[in-house]
């Protein structure tokens, strides 16, 4: 089967600049990261190393395993690389190739929560004068904007690296856990993608996710004015995202 030649641009163009030395246009959280690590990686030496003794990943192999980090083809990732489809495909059974890719994706991981506490922070002050608004004006007005453009490639994440993410609910305190949902509801839709079925299966578990945190907070004896106004708002996301997947399925 012939190789996709959109997915050889992309490959090329946003998270392979590093093997070119080429300028970073994509500001995705996953690309800086691929950007970052293979900046800081320093490739180890032969010298005064025994004939057959391991001493690590080469800077191209090191690179291969952060572009593992997507949903690409082997056959696109080796190609883009100008790599032997053959020798691509022994180092996806390399044991050091592999836990390379999954300390890759742990440290993703890392970031990610990372990224999470400081949009709860941004989150909070910009959302701040809105929720402190009637629940009649929060029902209608325009929802504060916040961009996902950092999530913009998570279409392009590798079911690996997806699941880990996903699971990451189970783990988050509250106020991450609303955010990281938010994240995945949310990123097709400001991509202006076409939702994927397995996108669509993980916008909707978002969605249960975050039912289940307006449930936790309607449950209690009392709610406080901004309780009301954060759970509203939260349903009037639900209702947009809803809207959104009902015009980009069928």
């Amino acid at each position: 089967m012939k190789t996709d030649p959109k997915q050889i641009e992309i490959l090329k163009r946003d998270y392979l600049g590093p093997l070119t030395g080429s300028k970073r246009i994509v500001d995705t959280l996953l690309a800086k990261f691929i950007w970052e690590k293979f900046s800081s990686y320093v490739e180890p030496k032969r010298r005064g190393v025994p004939k057959g003794e391991k001493i690590g990943l080469s800077l191209v192999k090191y690179l291969a395993s952060l572009i593992r980090l997507t949903a690409f083809s082997g056959k696109a990732i080796s190609e883009a690389m100008d790599l032997s489809y053959g020798v691509f495909r022994l180092w996806l059974i390399d044991d050091a190739f592999n836990r390379a890719v999954d300390a890759h994706i742990q440290d993703f991981t890392g970031l990610w929560i990372d990224h999470l506490k400081i949009r709860v922070d941004l989150r909070r002050e910009r959302e701040k004068n809105f929720l402190q608004k009637p629940l009649r004006q929060i029902a209608v007005d325009p929802l504060p904007s916040f961009g996902y453009e950092e999530y913009a490639d998570m279409k392009y994440y590798s079911p690996q690296l997806l699941e880990k993410i996903i699971r990451l609910n189970d783990e988050l305190p509250l106020p991450l856990k609303l955010e990281h949902n938010l994240i995945i509801l949310y990123a097709p839709y400001s991509a202006g993608n076409w939702v994927i079925p397995e996108e669509r299966e993980m916008i909707l578990q978002a969605m249960v996710n975050l039912i289940d945190y307006l449930e936790k907070l309607f449950l209690k004896d009392s709610l406080t004015k901004s309780e009301k106004a954060e759970g509203f708002y939260i349903l009037r996301l639900q209702k947009e995202a809803a809207n959104f997947l009902v015009g980009r399925t069928g």
